[in-house]
């Protein structure tokens, strides 16, 4: 038990600021988006989150995004450089990465969507992994 309190794993509700909140989550499909999303609402009770979303070609985005609209003021459609990428979600197209971070700055924010995704934002916003 006192070892997996200490356990990190990247990407995994991982809070990379508290003010403003920046959370890491590669929830990668809709059972993940919504243990995310309750997640959220245990943890910051009435919160809202911009949420920065890319998924991978193959995953049921709409679904997805059903389980975070509630608990969202925003989502900013991204994706991440893995080839497998879908470049829209909902109809909606996805911007880069960096734009999507740039816009979502200052903003309490959830990343997340894809583990590429996650991995891809953890290299842009130059996060260490060590703890």
């Amino acid at each position: 038990i006192a070892g997996l309190k200490k356990v990190k794993w990247p990407g995994r509700f991982q809070v990379i600021s508290k003010k403003p909140l920046t959370i890491l989550d590669g929830a990668h499909n809709p059972a993940g988006a919504r243990v995310l999303a309750e997640t959220l609402r245990s943890q910051f009770p009435g919160r809202k989150f911009t949420f920065v979303l890319g998924v991978q070609k193959d995953k049921d985005a709409a679904a997805m995004v059903g389980e975070i609209k509630n608990i969202a003021d925003d989502i900013i459609i991204t994706h991440s450089a893995n080839r497998a990428a879908a470049d829209s979600v909902a109809g909606r197209p996805a911007i880069g990465l960096s734009k999507a971070l740039k816009s979502s700055t200052g903003k309490d924010r959830v990343i997340t969507g894809s583990l590429y995704l996650v991995a891809d934002a953890l290299k842009y916003l130059d996060v260490g992994m060590a703890p």
